[in-house]
């Protein structure tokens, strides 16, 4: 059995696609699945299931776990799948079944590498962390409830401090070729998001794309006084000064000053074009 979450919710078993039924019942999948191998209890299936959960939602969630378990059961997955506790249900699954755990898994190694200076292994993992990635998470759930939309933008925040360190490592190996393209195709997505920015920047310039640098600079300047009202923070800052003053490093090295720039962490998470973590922290 294979459970995926980051992308369009699904299940899969012998190379088939499982049908999960409707948006309520998918609602009630993805939050079991995010708290994986631990209890999820009524309150937080129900905030998770609806936008407005019922007055009395505990039937409605029980006849949804019950069809799952009855979807589960005939793809041959025992009861032991999905346990009943007192007031709360358990999801069982091991990383090699559901692409969330093996993100986290993945995401966590690749930081502890990529602080330990061993830049190729942590480029390894952070980049089979973000190869699970198929789309936006909770696609296709409808109206999912408060909980999942906040998990859900967690997670993005995540998968894209993973594409900064994943960056990172590539300059501090003189490989950012390797990334520019990942980088323009997220950004294209998340504009606000000035960490990844800079690294787009540093990235073109390490290439020699310094004129490419610079024009992206000035696109994401632009973007944040239209849409915010502010101009660019510390580091966006750093970063454009240094192209402007430094030639290209092209040769594999350390990861250095280049790859380690400063950064004021309140000032990240302090508004909202800053407001993912600078160091990947897992749930």
């Amino acid at each position: 059995m294979e459970f995926l979450f980051l992308g369009p919710l699904a299940v899969r078993h012998a190379g088939t696609t499982i049908d999960l039924g409707g948006h309520r019942r998918r609602a009630v999948l993805a939050a079991l699945l995010l708290r994986a191998n631990t209890s999820a209890g009524f309150g937080y299936l129900a905030d998770a299931a609806w936008d407005r959960p019922p007055a009395a939602p505990e039937s409605n969630i029980r006849t949804h776990v019950a069809g799952l378990r009855r979807t589960l059961r005939e793809c041959g997955d025992g009861d032991a799948r999905l346990v009943t506790g007192q007031g709360a249900y358990r999801l069982a699954a091991e990383p090699a079944e559901l692409d969330l755990l093996r993100f986290r898994e993945f995401a966590t190694r690749g930081d502890r590498f990529l602080r330990a200076g061993e830049l190729a292994t942590a480029m390894t993992d952070l980049g089979r962390a973000l190869d699970l990635w198929r789309g936006e998470p909770l696609e296709g759930i409808g109206h999912p409830g408060a909980v999942l939309l906040a998990e859900a933008a967690r997670l993005v925040d995540l998968r894209l401090t993973v594409a900064e360190q994943h960056a990172a490592a590539a300059i501090g190996l003189g490989r950012a070729e390797s990334v520019v393209d990942g980088l323009g195709a997220l950004l294209d997505k998340h504009p606000l998001h000035e960490p990844l920015w800079a690294r787009f920047v540093q990235a073109l310039h390490q290439c020699g794309r310094t004129a490419e640098a610079l024009a992206a600079f000035a696109r994401v300047r632009g973007t944040l006084i239209d849409e915010l009202g502010v101009e660019p923070g510390a580091l966006l800052r750093h970063t454009h000064q240094r192209v402007l003053t430094e030639a290209p490093v092209l040769v594999p090295g350390a990861l250095g000053a280049w790859g380690q720039m400063p950064v004021d962490f309140a000032e990240v998470t302090g508004r909202r074009s800053r407001a993912t973590a600078w160091r990947v922290s897992v749930p």
